[in-house]
């Protein structure tokens, strides 16, 4: 039996900008290098499938790419933004990482990390916009 989908506008969706959204995908990703029982990984391969397929988010990753191609330089195979050119790439991608977009996905558990793999600080606040309260989404630490 075909499953009735909801209404978009009963989905859950999350407010955060386009800069989160790109910085939370690449954690998203780490998180599923590990294993997770079986709900948790299928929550972050759902969330990573939204984020990977949000037309905001891949259209965010490759505006940085064209960004950082323009004031970097490539060496062996890895782009980089010099110091010197920093402030200029800053200014100019800055207006489009803080852009606000929404996306289609419900807060994560904040239990999913009791069972993720070690990481920095960085990429755990990377995901706080993406987590359910009592420390990521709507009742965040802030």
């Amino acid at each position: 039996m075909k499953q009735k989908q909801r209404p978009t506008s009963d989905r859950p969706r999350l407010r955060v900008n386009a800069g989160q959204a790109l910085v939370a995908l690449q954690a998203l990703q780490k998180l599923a290098g590990a294993n997770f029982p079986a709900m948790e990984a299928f929550q972050i391969a759902k969330a990573i499938a939204t984020l990977n397929a949000d037309t905001n988010v891949v259209a965010i990753d490759r505006t940085r790419h064209a960004m950082a191609k323009k004031h970097g330089v490539e060496k062996d195979g890895m782009l980089s933004v010099p110091p010197e050119k920093m402030p200029a790439f800053l200014a100019e991608y800055g207006p489009v990482a803080d852009a606000s977009i929404e996306v289609d996905l419900a807060p994560l558990p904040f239990s999913i990390l009791e069972h993720a793999p070690e990481m920095t600080p960085a990429e755990l606040m990377a995901l706080e916009p993406f987590l359910a309260p009592p420390f990521g989404a709507e009742g965040g630490s802030k």
